[in-house]
């Protein structure tokens, strides 16, 4: 009889023997969802105390504080952020649309520059359900949720997830990883059932990942490793069910190129050595692992080894461990994929920041990590499913003792997790936490400084960015930001050299083109501050920023038509921007059209309900219009807004005085000369409310402050030769309204003035005198005084 052969290996079997568990194996005891909720439990509790985090980081400024767009929730902010493809108005590099569509809505959720916590709470969501498509991507490919569970919580509270979620601006990193997950979940889903929709889903939720951030565009070559392992689907229909990926990733690639060269030019590696990309590659590989395995001295900030060459011990020790690492990668071969490829994926998802090309000083960074995790969190689930398989006595054992592991690397991770999450509790913390680690980073050093210039601690600032400048003489951003401070001291010259270098080492530096306008404006060098705002349009023609400015200095130069038309530009780029409007309403009441600057310092108010400047404005249009009452009111709630502001109480004791009401203007005046004791105008006019009470002695005190603070003050002398000449001391009053002669010789209330004096002092040849020269002036002395003087002299001159 012939013997039977051995019955042909099952599907399962294959499987198995690649180091893919069935679907049948593990307990199925426990529910899934269990397992997710505890694990979901441990991350939230894990990273809990971020959401009280209050430090800011390197460009969290740029996304919140200072984008307008964020700032004004609503549809026309989206189709900005969307629309603008190669270059973004508010923040500088690559196409992100979704995240700051993401930052758009925590804004609307009241997320302020005071209160992150909106922002932390949404990126804190987005890592828990990243963890959680972790794993479930697990538990379809091994079957096991005890493994996917255990492999998904160490990912959940790794120190190095810290960072993504703690810094604002990295809600790209979350969101971006969020959908790639997903996307990777719907495209194993499809695998499982050839179901069209599961693939349109991946592709869909692809694309959402890149319009987050495009550091996702290797997730095509990550599948296709998955088809190799564990899928074992790989072949020519794997490969070709990626063309779409492959298309996309190629576009997003290309966009962010594009992008960044437009706002950083790239480099190539090989231009510094032919040796830097290798070496680099090595060492950050070995780095990488390293921070894995033992995540401590975690930061924000870290350098390569200097210098980048075999004759470097650290940099030789990385070569050798990482030929180790290959080696031992290809000689697990032999007995299973899950390590090579699982690896792979790991160092093809950190390609991109690897400085292939170099498009930023970041060298590594804790957050590269956060995507390319899911192939070594493969890795781990499938050697957790091993170490689960297996019945009796000993494979429980076996899995109670796995169990009791993976808690306690959990608790330590995430021991760890929470003392880096010490460090971001507030800016001065973080930033002295990564100086203690990076005492030569030219970019801390210059973070420094913005935080010096934003306190208002300008020379410690300037000291900040001159370090860093020290350090890295082609900091571009150093040279900006010193520039910045240099400006706001009035040292105008050194602010126009800084600016000027930026632009040298960063031609395309749009924001050192308007800063730098800025000032030449502000000196009266008009032609150059057109110059620079042209440019700037040039580079971005939706940086609304170079419209409104450059409207100011054709309203400055009388060139309103002009002005009028870029802010018409400037409001269509930000309908929702109040300045835009205030500074419209500056034209039209320049230019005598009240009734429109009244509107749109109106606008300006329902857009900023605490825009003091546009209250104060549209107080001094109702006083063109002489509705003084209205004026009163707007001056009133400029005051309510900024309580310590002269220049408002001084308004309004021009209100007070129009009315008629000395009392009040005389304390508002007063009011607005303790605020700035050098309000020569103020102290003037309260002199001529004195004057009208015929209260001399204080006039005479308040015009001759005036003078002493300003001593070419024709006006003020003009009043206190008329308070000399009302107490009947004529020879003073003369003797003042002759000075502001001096002054301004066509003075024609002072000649009418002094004519009278003269007049009186029976002077009449010098009465005549100044009595034509004020009708030559165009000016018209008093009738009854031209009648006593011809009647005094029997001539009509």
């Amino acid at each position: 009889m012939k013997r039977e052969q051995s019955p042909r290996k099952t599907p399962a079997t294959t499987h198995a023997a690649a180091g893919v568990l069935p679907h049948s194996a593990g307990g199925r005891a426990v529910p899934v969802i269990i397992l997710c909720l505890a694990v979901a439990a441990i991350v939230l509790w894990t990273h809990w105390p971020v959401l009280s985090a209050k430090a800011v980081s390197f460009d969290d400024e740029e996304a919140i504080t200072r984008n307008h767009l964020i700032q004004t929730p609503g549809w026309q902010s989206v189709k900005r952020f969307f629309g603008e493809v190669t270059i973004s108005s508010v923040v500088r590099g690559y196409y992100r649309p979704l995240t700051l569509t993401s930052f758009m809505l925590d804004w609307a959720m009241g997320g302020r520059p005071d209160n992150f916590r909106p922002f932390h709470r949404t990126s804190l969501a987005l890592h828990l359900g990243s963890t959680l498509l972790l794993v479930l991507l697990c538990y379809q490919i091994f079957g096991n949720p005890w493994a996917a569970a255990m492999a998904g919580l160490l990912f959940g509270v790794h120190p190095l997830t810290v960072e993504p979620i703690a810094w604002v601006m990295e809600r790209k990193t979350v969101l971006c990883a969020f959908f790639a997950f997903a996307a990777l979940n719907a495209y194993v889903r499809y695998t499982r059932r050839s179901s069209r929709a599961w693939y349109g889903a991946a592709v869909i939720l692809f694309l959402m990942s890149l319009l987050a951030k495009p550091t996702s565009t290797p997730l095509p070559l990550i599948a296709l490793l998955m088809d190799r392992w564990p899928l074992e689907r790989f072949g020519r229909r794997a490969i070709l069910e990626k063309i779409p990926f492959l298309i996309l990733s190629a576009v997003f690639a290309a966009l962010a190129c594009i992008c960044e060269q437009r706002v950083n030019p790239l480099t190539l590696p090989a231009v510094e050595s032919p040796l830097h990309l290798p070496l680099r590659t090595c060492y950050l590989v070995s780095f990488y692992f390293a921070k894995i395995l033992l995540p401590i001295r975690l930061s924000s900030v870290y350098l390569l080894p200097a210098p980048l060459s075999l004759g470097n011990g650290i940099v030789l020790l990385t070569v050798g461990t990482t030929v180790l690492l290959v080696a031992a990668l290809v000689v697990s071969r032999r007995w299973t994929p899950a390590w090579w490829v699982g690896a792979s994926m790991f160092l093809i998802g950190l390609a991109p920041t690897m400085g292939l090309v170099g498009y930023s000083w970041v060298e590594a960074s804790d957050k590269y990590t956060y995507f390319p995790a899911v192939g070594l969190v493969l890795i781990v689930a499938w050697f957790l499913a091993r170490l689960w398989a297996g019945s009796g006595t000993i494979g429980g054992r076996r899995r109670a003792a796995t169990v009791c592991v993976v808690l306690a690397a959990a608790a330590l991770l995430a021991a760890g997790t929470r003392e880096y999450l010490r460090k971001w509790e507030s800016t001065d913390r973080l930033l002295a936490h990564m100086l203690s680690l990076a005492p030569h980073s030219a970019p801390l050093h210059s973070f420094q400084g913005g935080r010096k210039l934003a306190a208002g601690h300008y020379e410690e600032a300037i000291q900040a960015f001159t370090t860093a400048i020290n350090l890295a003489p082609a900091h571009a951003e150093a040279y900006y930001n010193r520039g910045l401070s240099f400006a706001t001291l009035d040292r105008f010259d050194q602010a126009v050299q800084d600016f000027g270098r930026a632009i040298e080492i960063r031609p395309v530096y749009t924001d050192a083109y308007i800063n730098r306008g800025n000032v030449f404006g502000t000196v009266g060098e008009h032609e150059r501050a057109l110059a620079d705002y042209r440019k700037a349009i040039e580079l971005d023609p939706n940086r609304e920023a170079a419209y409104l400015n450059r409207a100011r200095v054709y309203t400055d130069t009388g060139q309103f038509e002009l002005a009028l038309s870029d802010i018409a530009k400037a409001i269509e780029l930000v309908p929702l921007d109040a300045e835009v409007y205030h500074d419209r309403g500056n034209v039209f009441l320049i230019t005598g059209d009240i009734d429109r600057a009244i509107r749109d310092y109106t606008r300006a108010i329902e857009l900023k309900p605490d825009y003091a400047d546009a209250f104060n404005n549209r107080g001094n249009a109702w006083m063109s219009g002489q509705d003084y009452a209205r004026a009163l009111e707007d001056f009133s709630r400029a005051i309510a807004l900024q309580p310590d502001n002269a220049s408002l109480h001084f308004n309004l004791g021009v209100a007070y005085a129009a009315m008629g009401d000395q009392d009040r203007a005389i304390a508002s005046y007063a009011r607005a000369t303790e605020l700035d004791p050098g309000h020569a105008v103020a102290f003037n006019n309260r002199g001529n409310c004195h004057l009208i009470q015929k209260d001399y002695r204080r006039a005479i005190e308040d015009y001759t402050r005036a003078i002493a603070i300003q001593p070419d003050y024709a006006n003020a002398y003009a009043n206190l030769g008329k308070a000399y000449a009302d107490s009947r001391d004529l020879q003073q009053a003369i003797l003042n309204y002759t000075r502001a002669i001096e002054l301004n010789p066509k003075h024609a209330i002072a000649l009418a003035n002094r004519a009278e004096a003269y007049y009186q002092l029976r002077k009449y040849d010098q009465a005549w005198a100044d009595v034509n020269a004020c009708r030559q002036l165009g000016g018209t002395p008093p009738p009854t005084l031209v009648e006593a003087l011809t009647a005094a002299t029997g001539r009509s001159e």
